[in-house]
């Protein structure tokens, strides 16, 4: 029961892979060797992303440590290896694996909101979020056994845990705290062909019930699905596409949330403050000066930059954006010392860095208004050291 990474992110995004009930990390390997994280790792266009593998108790002789130990668990991991510091998430969750990230996401929604950690993406591959009928068939054995985790996964209207939980989920999408974005995989045969069980593990109105456009995969049963046999097989191919459209759509181009949105307007404000309402009393200008890029009056106390509409919004937005992720950083590390302080600039630094779009935000915002514009519009303690850190990026490029 441990968490083990493959590789680190380098763009902020990391990708969980989570397995089922009575299974482990081997749930994700082909017969061939072929084992899908690694397969992921190959992606040379998908280089940057982090790779890891959370793996839990799990057993025909479990007992009494249940699925919401297991939720426990995935919480003190995602803390433990720093995955609550990522800019967005996808869970990939084989079986009982989509249940635990469900529970999850409920529980730690405050948590992860208050960290910034609100992009996350879940590619469910045979999950039954509304139970299993085959774990109704083992009913018995679960009870003598004492198996918590396979009674949990029972289909039935007093099966109150998942029933709970499947309404848990639906408001938490709907409140869209997280940005919670899906894709479902469900299987195509049943596990031993047509043999005593003549059903799928998990059918197809319990494994697609969240996301549009669920996909059966041709061919296989509830083992299979998790283990394609190299990049060309389609849950592999499907699961890159999600992952480089997560990246193109909530990582590389972020969207405003509404507090962020009014925060630019109230720079904007400022901005059009800024440019309008100094004291002109008195000033001397030369023949057609006013209509420069820059107006230099001495007797004004400073310079006047006329910003084109563009310039503007560039300006107030990277300034949002700016204040936004210094306080986000400065909620979840100490800034007490000196050493405290340099440590949040440095991140922040590291997220403009990784996020090109906002880096370009804050380079044209540079050019546009300099280092002076952007202390006069973030309020923030550690602002003079950010612009400390980038004065010099406009130059550079």
């Amino acid at each position: 029961m441990q968490g083990q990474w493959t590789r680190k992110a380098k763009n902020g995004l990391n990708i969980i892979f989570i397995h089922g009930i009575n299974s482990s990390e081997d749930c994700w390997k082909h017969e061939n060797g072929s084992y899908w994280p690694n397969l992921l790792s190959d992606e040379s266009e998908l280089a940057d992303i982090g790779i890891y593998v959370f793996s839990y108790r799990t057993g025909i002789n479990t007992g009494f440590y249940s699925l919401s130990d297991i939720v426990d668990s995935l919480r003190e991991y995602f803390l433990l290896d720093d995955l609550i510091s990522s800019t967005g998430v996808i869970f990939v969750c084989h079986s009982m694996g989509g249940i635990v990230t469900r529970r999850f996401l409920v529980n730690q929604n405050s948590m992860l909101v208050e960290r910034g950690l609100n992009k996350i993406g879940l590619f469910l591959v045979a999950s039954p979020s509304l139970g299993s009928e085959y774990a109704n068939m083992l009913g018995l054995l679960s009870s003598v056994m004492g198996h918590t985790q396979a009674s949990a996964l029972r289909f039935s209207q007093s099966n109150v845990w998942l029933n709970d939980l499947d309404k848990d989920f639906i408001n938490l999408r709907a409140n869209k705290d997280l940005q919670i974005r899906g894709k479902e995989l469900v299987e195509d045969l049943p596990l031993y062909g047509k043999g005593l069980i003549k059903k799928q593990i998990v059918e197809p109105f319990s494994g697609a019930k969240y996301f549009g456009n669920s996909f059966k995969v041709p061919g296989s049963d509830h083992s299979t699905i998790a283990t394609p046999a190299n990049k060309d097989a389609v849950q592999h191919r499907l699961l890159v596409q999600f992952i480089k459209d997560f990246l193109q759509e909530e990582i590389l181009t972020p969207k405003l949330d509404g507090s962020l949105k009014g925060q630019t307007e109230k720079q904007e404000q400022r901005i059009s403050k800024k440019i309008s309402n100094f004291n002109l009393q008195g000033a001397q200008f030369a023949g057609g000066l006013v209509n420069a890029d820059t107006v230099n009056a001495n007797q004004i106390g400073g310079n006047i930059t006329n910003y084109n509409p563009g310039q503007k919004q560039n300006l107030a937005q990277a300034a949002a954006e700016i204040e936004q992720l210094l306080n986000q950083l400065s909620q979840t590390y100490p800034t007490a010392t000196t050493s405290e302080k340099m440590t949040v600039v440095a991140k922040a630094v590291d997220e403009i860095e990784s996020n090109p779009t906002l880096k370009a935000r804050v380079i044209g915002a540079l050019k546009a208004g300099g280092t002076e514009a952007l202390k006069e519009l973030i309020d923030h303690p550690l602002i003079n050291i950010l612009l400390a850190s980038i004065d010099g990026w406009q130059e550079a490029e």
